[in-house]
């Protein structure tokens, strides 16, 4: 996917875009910021690909060596370039944040190297950005001061918060939303004529709904088989919005997390257990967030108690990225439920 028209409901960012390219004035450091899986990643790589000399049909050459993995001037740094490193030490050292080591040798230096050489325009785009531990973004703010000529480094991040607020205030800031029903129902309509199989029914509407605007955590849903957190979730919310002790949700909570966070390390021995421990917190959180806000649409008498409820779950996730144990962080949240119903 590298056009704009592809990606659904961000006009807005997508025609900050449009102008900026036509202007020929393009700033060296953007930040893409919004919620996760909204498509803040597809339109950065799209936006390369224009910036590449390819167009908005996604079909010019600089399209094609893009998709192919192959265009000497376009660049995509994650965590899992530590695996490739040139230090051993870093090849070795689990794939929780991007380190230093790793914007040096694949942006830092490919950077000054085009510099010297007078290359045209080169494409960085460092995804999940706010996995750059602090030494790293240093790093990377001095680049920011003074960018090499033709450099363009697109940052993407669901935690803007997270980055240097000297790193913030450097960049073309471009903001992505939720997605609303009508093009999350499209995308689901999409993703059912690509696969070739109708999502079911009884599932279609619980997962829009859950999904909270976001195609990706919907596409992630789909393909981890997340309809199984409903059965063993919402029976307990009920539970609780009614202001009884549902004493099991901690603990199912903290179960179902580390299902995930086990099978993913199972898959990939070079992740890091716990990045993938915060990560499913965060889609748990997430999912539970969803569905006590959809309780408060069908049932506006559940309103204040669904709304401090979730309050209670988003400050449980903080403590979980501060590395509070997620046990002990989810029996926080729900300590006093049926004593202290809001």
């Amino acid at each position: 996917m590298l056009r704009y028209d592809e990606v659904l409901g961000q006009s807005r960012a997508t025609d900050v875009l449009r102008a900026a390219a036509q202007s020929r004035r393009v700033h060296s450091t953007w930040v893409f910021h919004g919620p996760s899986g909204v498509g803040k990643f597809t339109t950065a790589v799209a936006f390369g690909a224009v910036l590449l000399g390819g167009d908005e049909t996604g079909t010019a050459e600089a399209a094609r060596l893009i998709r192919a993995a192959t265009h000497p001037d376009f660049h995509v740094i994650t965590k899992e370039l530590s695996a490739y490193s040139r230090d051993p030490r870093v090849r070795e050292q689990l794939q929780n944040n991007i380190p230093k080591a790793v914007i040096e040798e694949f942006l830092i230096d490919p950077a000054a190297l085009a510099a010297v050489g007078g290359a045209g325009i080169k494409v960085f785009i460092v995804d999940e950005a706010e996995r750059l531990d602090p030494i790293a973004q240093n790093s990377l703010l001095k680049l920011t001061e003074e960018p090499p000529p033709g450099t363009v480094i697109i940052m993407v991040t669901a935690s803007e918060d997270r980055l240097l607020p000297t790193i913030r205030s450097r960049a073309q800031r471009v903001g992505f939303m939720p997605l609303g029903a009508e093009d999350m129902e499209r995308w689901a309509r999409s993703h059912e004529a690509e696969h070739g199989a109708a999502i079911d029914p009884h599932q279609r509407a619980w997962l829009i709904g859950v999904s909270g605007g976001s195609p990706g955590a919907m596409w992630l849903a789909l393909e981890e088989g997340l309809t199984a957190w409903r059965d063993a979730i919402e029976p307990l919310l009920d539970v609780l919005l009614e202001g009884d002790f549902p004493s099991a949700l901690a603990s199912t909570m903290e179960r179902l997390v580390e299902e995930r966070a086990v099978a993913a390390v199972e898959r990939d021995p070079a992740a890091s257990k716990e990045a993938a421990n915060k990560f499913w917190a965060r889609r748990l959180v997430a999912f539970v967030g969803e569905s006590l806000r959809s309780r408060i649409r069908q049932s506006p008498r559940l309103a204040r108690a669904a709304a401090t409820w979730i309050e209670r779950f988003d400050a449980a996730q903080t403590q979980i990225e501060a590395n509070v144990k997620i046990g002990f962080a989810l029996e926080g949240a729900v300590a006093g439920a049926g004593l202290d119903q809001p």
